[in-house]
């Protein structure tokens, strides 16, 4: 189970509000160390035991990995070049934006797409 700090349980209901409003587009906007990667892995989690699937966009190869290392034990593959931990079959892919946009994947339910600021 993922525990989350207050102000980020706060976000994620926010997400999950604006979903149900009919709301496909929701950004999240923390400060640097606030935990984002934390509120993500939440609602991922909470995807994944839905039934759906989801795609996680990092705008550079250290990104992923680092997403991949903490994502991981939701069994998770990875879209960047040729990279063998891909599997086609996975709930939960996480990939490069260069890399994707070359690829043709399975339709996400759920796409969140990381960048810096």
């Amino acid at each position: 189970m993922i525990t989350l700090r207050p102000y980020q349980q706060e976000t994620k209901e926010f997400v999950y509000t604006y979903w149900r409003n009919g709301k496909k587009r929701v950004l999240i906007m923390l400060p640097t160390g606030s935990g984002k990667t934390m509120i993500a892995k939440s609602i991922i989690s909470d995807c994944l035991k839905k039934g759906f699937k989801v795609l996680f966009t990092c705008p550079w190869q250290v990104l992923v990995e680092q997403t991949y290392e903490e994502f991981k034990e939701f069994g998770s593959s990875v879209i960047m070049g040729r990279d063998k931990r891909y599997n086609k079959d996975a709930k939960l892919q996480i990939g490069s934006l260069l890399t994707i946009k070359n690829r043709e994947i399975a339709v996400p339910n759920v796409i969140i797409w990381a960048t810096l600021s």
